[in-house]
């Protein structure tokens, strides 16, 4: 049956078909979610970071498959350089074409365009079945990428002290919206990425829909009463997805506003998913229970593709 489908890159023209397939695989979206992929989609096609691989019917050219190639830039381990990742997402085949190799042909294909990428990328990486991406060279990642603090922690099934019990209430005056437009530069100086963490820079700042849309609740900032801000932290759901601090006194105010935020929607956990090493130094500093997250194999691990060799 393979033989049947061919693989393409959609011009702008089958982009509105490529994102109806996903709707018609995905059928958990909420229509929030949708919104923010297509911004997603959107910004990064204008940038050049995004591309969408496909497979089409050869008689018919009805788009049966595709998945989304984004680039990201990673710190790397010499302080000051970076790595190119490139995130490997949304990978979906209708239904009705589902076992008849369209997802393998796809795949394939996606491999190879990276391997042919000038400048070719440094790895590929994504999370999912490893029984199926590891035919493609995809690895499982053995280092911790999360950190996840219980909100509301349990010892021998007795619930005990909620964890903003032990956060002390700053000032809100110390608090205000991300602004994109004035607040990119500083926030660029802030970060301090460990390698492996994405590096934001200012095309990140101007593609990404995190820092691009409803700011002034996904993201806080401590800042003097004029100047640049002395750090940052972004916000998504019950994720602390960035942060950067000028100090350890900055970074105490952030988190603990942070995690007041986020316990305050009813999470159950925070996790930390960037620039984790001061966020455990706060944890061990306050007290506060926490686990590392470690991506191994199972049924949705993180897995990287080395395309450097």
């Amino acid at each position: 049956m393979s033989r049947d489908f061919e693989c393409f890159e959609p011009g702008p023209e089958l982009r509105t078909q490529v994102f109806r397939l996903w709707e018609r695989v995905f059928t958990s979206w909420s229509g929030e979610t949708k919104k923010i992929i297509a911004d997603r989609l959107e910004a990064g096609f204008r940038a050049g970071t995004v591309r969408t691989p496909a497979v089409r019917l050869r008689k018919t050219g009805q788009l049966i498959a595709a998945l989304r190639l984004e680039a990201w830039r990673f710190a790397a381990e010499v302080p000051g350089e970076a790595e190119t990742g490139v995130h490997v997402g949304e990978v979906a085949v209708l239904p009705e074409f589902q076992g008849q190799g369209a997802g393998t042909l796809l795949m394939d294909y996606a491999v190879r365009l990276l391997k042919e990428t000038e400048p070719r990328p440094d790895f590929a990486f994504l999370g999912g079945y490893t029984g199926f991406y590891g035919r493609f060279g995809f690895r499982s990642e053995d280092s911790p990428s999360r950190l996840e603090i219980p909100l509301a922690p349990e010892r021998g099934g007795v619930r005990r002290f909620p964890v903003t019990d032990r956060l002390p209430q700053a000032d809100p005056g110390l608090f205000r919206p991300f602004r994109p437009e004035t607040d990119g530069e500083s926030v660029m100086k802030l970060q301090t990425p460990a390698p492996g963490e994405r590096i934001i820079d200012a095309d990140m700042l101007k593609r990404e829909f995190i820092f691009r849309r409803s700011c002034d609740e996904l993201a806080c900032f401590v800042t003097p009463a004029q100047g640049a801000p002395r750090g940052f932290v972004f916000l998504c759901g019950n994720s602390i997805y960035n942060s950067g601090f000028a100090d350890e006194k900055v970074r105490d105010l952030l988190l603990s506003e942070a995690l007041r935020r986020i316990a305050a929607t009813g999470a159950a956990a925070a996790v930390i998913s960037a620039n984790t090493a001061p966020c455990e130094a706060y944890c061990r500093a306050r007290q506060l229970p926490f686990r590392r997250i470690f991506p191994v194999g199972g049924l949705c691990s993180a897995m990287r593709l080395d395309l450097r060799k």
